[in-house]
């Protein structure tokens, strides 16, 4: 049973993070990955919140 969720894992892992091991900056990348996903950073809900923000501020400006 672990055997097979660690090879979906890495399964997984190759598809959409393979090119990134490639890049020079590979370590701050994966620095960056672990901290967000540790601190449960989630990109959907930043989006949204950045939305808002922006359209507050041009509400503002306008």
């Amino acid at each position: 049973m672990a055997s097979a969720v660690r090879l979906e894992r890495a399964r997984y892992a190759a598809t959409p993070l393979g090119g990134l091991r490639e890049r020079e900056d590979w370590t701050t990348s994966r620095e960056t990955l672990i901290a967000w996903v540790e601190c449960g950073f989630q990109l959907v809900r930043s989006a949204e919140r950045n939305g808002e923000l922006t359209r507050a501020c041009l509400a503002d400006a306008l």
